[in-house]
This record gives structure tokens, C-alpha cells and sequence, in this order.
């Protein structure tokens, strides 16, 4: 009998341990589409520990992470980190890849706290030279992404 109540009480703690895993709106929707040429990418994020924005890839593109340029309500750019993630993969971000065909790609965001925590927070993506579809920039105007509302 001792037994199992330490064992329900080690899956209690567990359970009360983890953080929920809350969805981010990107410009309104929980997925936005962006499509060229070159093919498709779906933008979506959540936000937990750290936020994530996620991207579904579907194409021919050429990404350049350290072109990635955001901001985040809770940190400067001087406190935020980034970490990129290539099909669940950490790659480095000083390095260019080219993606042919289906490939998801994650960037952690660690801030001084995450989106869920505050009221009101927003991270923007911001026109830049991140994913290239031939020479034209995929991201061409500033993307808001925000904590759904608890409603």
C-alpha cells in the first residue's frame, strides 16, 4: 500500500511539474500560409518555457538563420537567444541550408519570459533575407505573432 502511494505521488509531482503548452495567433490565425514560387510556408508557434515559432517548409527555398530579424515584448536584442532546429535538429546559425521538398523547421526563442506569461506580448518577424525563394525575401512584411487570448 506505501508503494503505490509513492508512486501516485511521484506521477503527481510530475504532473504538476510541467508547464502547459499555450498556441500563439500569427496575424490572426493559428497557421499562416505564405506562398511563392518556390512553394509554401506555414508560420505557427506556441509558447511554454520558451516560445517556439515553427515553420512547415514545402519547396525550394534557401534559409539563412542569422538573417532571422525579430524582437520580442519582454527582452532586447541583447537578452533574447535564438536556437534553430532543422526537423528537430539543432543546426547552427551562422550557416545557410537549402531545403528540396518537406522539412520543419523550429526556432526557440528564449526570452526573459515567455509570451503567456506577460498580459500583452508580441513577437514580429521582420522583412528580412531569413528564407529566399530564388533572390526574393519569402518574409516581405512585418508578421505579429500573439498569446491567444484566454477567453
Amino acid at each position: 500500500m506505501k508503494k503505490k502511494l509513492i508512486v501516485y505521488l511521484i506521477i503527481l509531482l510530475n504532473l504538476l511539474s510541467c508547464d502547459a503548452s499555450y498556441p500563439l495567433l500569427v496575424e490572426g490565425r493559428s497557421k499562416y500560409n505564405l506562398s511563392e514560387d518556390c512553394g509554401v510556408v506555414d508560420i505557427y508557434g506556441t509558447s511554454a518555457l520558451s516560445d517556439w515559432v515553427e515553420m512547415d517548409i514545402d519547396g525550394n527555398f534557401v534559409v539563412f538563420p542569422d538573417s532571422l530579424r525579430l524582437s520580442h515584448s519582454y527582452s532586447s536584442d541583447s537578452d533574447l537567444k535564438m536556437y534553430f532546429y532543422l526537423n528537430d535538429n539543432l543546426i547552427d546559425k551562422n550557416h545557410s541550408f537549402s531545403v528540396c521538398g518537406r522539412e520543419q523547421l523550429k526556432i526557440r526563442i528564449s526570452a526573459k519570459m515567455p509570451l503567456h506569461w506577460g498580459n500583452v506580448g508580441v513577437i514580429k518577424l521582420f522583412p528580412s533575407n531569413f528564407i529566399l525563394c530564388g533572390d526574393k525575401p519569402v518574409i516581405s512584411d512585418t508578421i505579429s505573432i500573439v498569446r491567444k487570448s484566454r477567453r
